[in-house]
């Protein structure tokens, strides 16, 4: 099978990294729930942190959400063909180089399988996972025949009554690796 994995989120803790660089620069941050990481900053706050996300360096030194790793290995050894279909930060000089190698690095995931586009519903495969809602229900209304799967571990994804009737849900890395195993028992 074919997985598609996202990676800020799905395997990259974008979170925890944005925080610590905030740190880095004085700013007295807490992480927001959502996609907004400006969200609530000071207009002078957010602009230097803004600055600072765009410095070379940055998504090359975002931690590894634990157990993502191991995931990633698994489903290689199941036999599965593992590709990250992920964003890139508009603008950003280095971005898709250093998200790259980063892949590289702590994931094992060679460059030729590593997509960069915000247009993830036009990459097929087998199973998508991503901890964006919007994300999975397009790739997921794209291919039906395909198992959309929502990253709830970073923990600040909301879910809506409806939203199970097209897609799955997996609370940790380890349990996607397991329910993918079920899904081609």
């Amino acid at each position: 099978m074919r997985i598609l994995l996202d990676c800020d989120g799905v395997l990259a803790d974008f979170g925890k990294g944005f925080s610590a660089l905030a740190r880095e620069h004085g700013i007295d941050y807490t992480q927001q729930k959502g996609w907004d990481v400006f969200k609530g900053m000071k207009r002078a706050d957010r602009k230097r942190m803004e600055r600072a996300v765009m410095q070379p360096g940055f998504c090359r030194s975002l931690p590894v959400i634990p157990g993502a790793r191991d995931m990633v290995d698994g489903l290689r050894s199941d036999g599965h063909d593992v590709f990250c279909v992920t964003a890139f930060w508009f603008d950003h000089p280095t971005w898709t180089a250093e998200r790259t190698t980063w892949l590289e690095a702590h994931m094992g995931i060679d460059r030729r399988h590593v997509v960069h586009t915000h247009a993830k519903a036009l990459v097929a495969g087998d199973v998508f996972v991503d901890d964006k809602r919007a994300h999975v229900k397009a790739w997921s209304d794209a291919h039906p025949e395909g198992r959309a799967v929502l990253a709830t571990w970073r923990g600040d994804v909301w879910m809506r009554d409806g939203d199970r009737d097209w897609y799955d849900v997996a609370a940790s890395p380890l349990a996607l690796l397991e329910a993918v195993r079920v899904l081609i028992d």
